[in-house]
């Protein structure tokens, strides 16, 4: 296994300039998500818990973080 620095050359490092674009985007990505999973017919059911997501394939269920 390797050790590596990683730095982020927007705010860590002087003298530098990023050759990346800044990414926008033109929509609500939690609104299409939502669209998209109450949209889905005959899904398993979803329930808020804390902890962790995951989903049970013994029970076909999915938990999500509140």
């Amino acid at each position: 296994m390797r050790k590596s620095a990683v730095f982020n050359i927007q705010t860590q490092c002087e003298g530098l300039q990023s050759k990346r674009q800044e990414l926008t985007f033109q929509h609500d990505p939690i609104a299409a998500a939502e669209a998209i999973i109450n949209g889905y017919v005959g899904g398993p059911p979803t329930s808020f818990m804390s902890g962790r997501a995951f989903y049970r394939p013994r029970t076909d269920t999915i938990a999500e973080l509140y």
